[in-house]
């Protein structure tokens, strides 16, 4: 899963993941490889103003065939 398909959306503004925290933060490489039926933690970092912060934020992820959506309420 490329974690290039990883956005937070609020409305019709969107945020990317912050490529230089992950590398900050010694985090993984994009992309994350998730095998069927297993369990992975993905800590990703996003920057956005503090307005954002609002009902309707949520997180999606993409990718080829699929779309998740997730409410962070």
């Amino acid at each position: 899963m490329p974690l290039d398909g990883v956005e937070l959306v609020n409305g019709d503004k969107n945020w990317k993941v912050v490529r230089d925290a992950q590398r900050l933060g010694q985090g993984s490489e994009n992309p994350v490889e998730l095998n069927t039926g297993a369990e992975q933690k993905v800590i990703t970092y996003f920057e956005l103003p503090e307005a954002a912060f609002t009902k309707g934020l949520k997180i999606v992820l993409t990718a080829p065939g699929s779309r998740v959506e997730l409410p962070l309420q």
